[in-house]
């Protein structure tokens, strides 16, 4: 297994889109789009440690690990530097009186389920060719029943903080981030994982 987990760059962007309605059927026109990504120093992952739940190794084969992430900013300073770019952003680009804005905060490869095997062996019937054999006798819905019957849930949540004036990992600011050690716990193990500047 990975001794890494979702730790690449994170971006961090803004849309918008200008429209007009022309015509008598008010067909929508795009007069303007424009697209920014907001620029910061550093970033640091936060999420501390990760414990694999494996209580229910003896009655189901595998773990499906339901994530989600939280980005925020590590000061003050760096939420003043967020909305003043924003707030440029969108005075800038405001061209009609329609207009569509987006807000996107994004960890680049990230996925937000993961089945994880707990168990020795897999259970019968299980893989891809027998997914394929079921799907083409009709029988997706009854081999999804059967594979969410070998797993249960575990939700995890990954958070990265990210600053626009602190480098993150400077020696003076490491004891701020103790408590987030990076270890994972998996079957009575526990190893390091390093995250990737």
């Amino acid at each position: 297994s990975s001794r890494r987990r979702h730790t690449r760059c994170r971006e961090v962007s803004w849309a918008r889109r200008c429209v007009q309605e022309t015509g008598i059927e008010k067909v929508k026109k795009t007069t303007h789009e424009a697209h920014n990504v907001f620029s910061y120093k550093s970033w640091r992952d936060v999420s501390g440690h990760f414990r694999l739940d494996t209580s229910q190794a003896k009655t189901k084969e595998f773990v499906t690990l339901d994530l989600t992430y939280d980005i925020h900013f590590a000061n003050d300073g760096t939420g003043d530097d967020f909305n003043r770019e924003r707030k440029e952003f969108k005075e800038k680009n405001k061209r009609d009186v329609h207009q569509c804005y987006t807000e996107e905060f994004r960890i680049n490869g990230f996925e937000n389920q993961f089945m994880v095997q707990i168990s020795y062996t897999p259970p019968p019937l299980f893989g891809l060719y027998y997914y394929i054999i079921f799907s083409l006798l009709s029988f997706h819905a009854v081999y999804k029943m059967y594979v969410d019957g070998c797993c249960h849930n575990q939700d995890f949540q990954v958070q990265k903080v990210i600053s626009t004036r602190n480098d993150l990992y400077r020696e003076e600011v490491q004891k701020d981030y103790a408590y987030y050690d990076h270890r994972i716990t998996y079957g009575g193990q526990t190893m390091m994982f390093y995250p990737t500047k």
